[in-house]
């Protein structure tokens, strides 16, 4: 018992959909403004902040190459990025850099306590005994 084959209706596609529809050469584009009615209409606006950002640019063009990357970075940081992160170190040799700024800052601390010390005379501290001493004496020269 063969079963009926029921018949198919077939589909050829001639074109691609690739996400943009294409504007037909025949048809006729909305009336869009030339650009010499609009630039008669309104005088033509100079923009400082963005003459000034070209003039930047063409400046670093005459920067060493390590320097032009620096720049772009600081010029981006002004404009609104966020700063790079700081580089990588390894830890044993962070710990190793801050020993040796910490014992840096203790013998800059030392020598600068050393030479304050040497500029401020210390008072004389009189020695109690001897002072009554020589009072007793000078009362006893008066009588």
């Amino acid at each position: 018992m063969a079963a009926p084959i029921p018949q198919c209706d077939v589909v050829c596609f001639s074109e691609r959909f690739c996400g943009k529809k294409s504007v037909k050469r025949n048809e006729v584009p909305a009336e869009e403004p030339q650009p010499s009615e609009v630039s008669s209409n309104k005088p033509k606006i100079f923009n400082y902040t963005k003459a000034r950002y070209e003039v930047m640019r063409f400046g670093l063009s005459g920067f060493e190459k390590e320097k032009q990357i620096k720049t772009k970075v600081a010029m981006a940081i002004r404009l609104g990025a966020k700063p790079p992160r700081k580089e990588y170190k390894n830890y044993k040799v962070l710990m190793q850099e801050k020993l040796q700024k910490k014992l840096e800052e203790k013998e800059r601390k030392k020598k600068e306590e050393k030479h304050h010390l040497q500029t401020i005379k210390p008072r004389k501290k009189r020695n109690l005994k001897k002072y009554k001493k020589q009072l007793l004496q000078a009362s006893k020269q008066e009588n």
